[in-house]
């Protein structure tokens, strides 16, 4: 049955959610062999008529998707899609929906000119290497704006609120699109940015933004830097890096350079933090750096007090407070109005029967009803709530209203059956 199938999706939502347990976890519970091992990401492509070519892009959708019909999902944009996909897809299965978000990650191919794609200026020369063409930043920004978000947007049940991930290139790309497109996304995981491009040109672009007021409200920005340092000294630090005067520690002290200037732009809004991945170097740290970028961004996200929910002997009012300023801290940080997740709002309700408390199981499933208007679930967990209360006329108007907002044939049933019991009582 419908409920069957239900309680048992939400409850893995609850556990993953409540006690913040691992995908490890979830896989020991089932059975079936999966035909893949690991399988992300859904190959698809768009052509661009702003770049005149093709681009192939990797769906990634959350488990969760198809069992809401109203959710909307904040969307992961990685660059490099071809390489760093995967490691968006290893942490979201690992950390979502306990430690952030489920997400739609979106994977953008730059393996066939990457140079081009990501690099904000032109030069003909790098560290002694001649290169073909570069500075098509400004198009591929344009690219994005213009036609891969719509697309996403147009065929993906995505929210409006954005980040961006990049690594090397992809991060000066993302460091270029921050100071001078930061409206495009809310948050940026920057990874080991090449900011030594072009003798520091963006670099100083950013320090010309130092004193920049009320420019960074609810921007979020990450910067990860990994340790380059024994590729050219046994005795340089991180702590006086700064001092060297080689071209070998350009990228990090360019780096660093910036970590200057966004400190100063937390007092203009910026949510910003950074770390020094010493154990790392450029081609290790994405992983690593991603995340801890997106817990930092996400660090409001994971429920706050899960005992309270769990344990019978909190209050009705209590768990209702605990619940609308669950609702209120996602809508201030998401930037729209969002409520607490409705599978867990549901299990929540089921788990209340289940220890005997119908008034606290009532108090959850009509906020269910009122936070989510247009669920035809919502209104299905009343009118179950009422039947099993006995209280059929109440639970016709709630199966009366799933129906309405699902027309399903096993909620008209549904309804049906109370009809039936109503007409059977009045004899």
């Amino acid at each position: 049955m419908q409920t069957d199938r239900k309680r048992k999706v939400y409850l893995t939502l609850l556990v993953a959610a409540i006690t913040v347990g691992t995908a490890t976890d979830a896989l020991a519970q089932s059975t079936e062999e999966p035909s893949f091992a690991v399988q992300i990401g859904r190959a698809d492509s768009l052509y661009s008529n702003i770049l005149q070519e093709w681009r192939n892009v990797w769906i990634q959708m959350p488990n969760s998707a198809g069992f809401d019909e109203h959710q909307k999902y904040p969307v992961l944009y990685v660059l490099d899609g071809s390489v760093h996909t995967g490691t968006a897809g290893v942490l979201h299965e690992y950390y979502a929906p306990g430690k952030i978000p489920e997400m739609i990650i979106v994977g953008i191919s730059n393996q066939t000119n990457r140079t081009r794609d990501l690099t904000p200026s032109e030069v003909t020369t790098r560290n002694g290497m001649n290169i073909a063409q570069s500075g098509g930043a400004q198009e591929f920004t344009a690219f994005i704006r213009e036609e891969l978000i719509p697309w996403v947007d147009n065929s993906h049940p995505t929210s409006r609120y954005r980040t961006l991930v990049g690594h090397s290139y992809a991060g000066l790309f993302a460091v270029n699109t921050f100071v001078h497109n930061r409206d495009l996304f809310d948050n940026y995981v920057v990874i080991d940015p090449s900011l030594d491009w072009d003798d520091q040109k963006l670099l100083r672009a950013a320090k010309a933004q130092r004193q920049m007021v009320g420019e960074f409200d609810r921007k979020g920005l990450f910067v990860a830097l990994s340790n380059e340092i024994p590729r050219f000294s046994e005795t340089v630090t991180i702590d006086d890096v700064m001092q060297d005067t080689t071209v070998f520690s350009l990228s990090m002290r360019s780096i660093l350079e910036f970590v200057d200037v966004a400190e100063s732009w937390k007092s203009s809004g910026l949510k910003f933090s950074w770390k020094y991945y010493e154990s790392d170097l450029h081609w290790s740290v994405p992983f690593p750096a991603l995340r801890d970028g997106l817990h930092f961004i996400f660090d409001w996200w994971e429920l706050r007090s899960p005992s309270r929910y769990n344990i019978p002997e909190t209050p009705t009012e209590d768990l209702v407070e605990l619940i609308r300023a669950r609702s209120e801290r996602l809508t201030r940080n998401l930037g729209y109005a969002t409520a607490m997740e409705e599978p867990l709002l549901d299990m929540l309700g089921y788990m209340s029967l289940g220890n005997d408390q119908p008034d606290k199981a009532r108090a959850v499933f009509e906020l269910a009803a009122e936070y989510y208007p247009e669920s035809a679930e919502a209104q299905d967990s009343l009118a179950e709530f009422f039947a099993g209360q006995r209280d059929t006329a109440q639970a016709i108007i709630h199966a009366r209203k799933a129906l309405e907002l699902s027309g399903s044939n096993e909620r008209r049933q549904k309804l049906e059956s109370l009809l039936g019991e109503q007409q059977e009582g009045k004899q």
